[in-house]
């Protein structure tokens, strides 16, 4: 059965809204067992892992790789940045409130 347009475009929405928001509650669960700082490593630490394997699998040159890596270097450090001061957050407040905020200032 094809969906139409609209009916695919909410339903990929409300699936990536769910795995949003399931971070916020996967992040305080965290929080029982690691510090702010551990779990950003680690979330970084599994991106990059899986980052390489599609990277290799796609036969990328080391040439293309590393213009990559530089590509992503600023916005790298700018995401740890937010990604700290947010997961540094939840420790401070309910996984409610910290998304209320998210959602904001996606919106704004």
């Amino acid at each position: 059965m094809k969906l139409s347009t609209k009916s695919q475009a909410v339903l990929e929405l409300t699936f990536a809204g769910i795995l949003w928001g399931f971070g916020f509650i996967a992040t305080i669960w965290a929080l029982k067992f690691l510090s702010p700082s551990a779990i950003i490593f680690y979330r970084f630490l599994i991106s990059f892992a899986v980052s390489l394997v599609i990277l290799w699998l796609g036969k990328t040159s080391k040439q293309a790789l590393w213009y990559e890596l530089k590509l992503t270097f600023i916005p790298g450090i700018l995401l740890w940045a937010t990604l700290y001061f947010q997961t540094w957050g939840l420790e401070l407040t309910t996984a409610t409130k910290s998304s209320f905020i998210t959602t904001l200032y996606v919106i704004i």
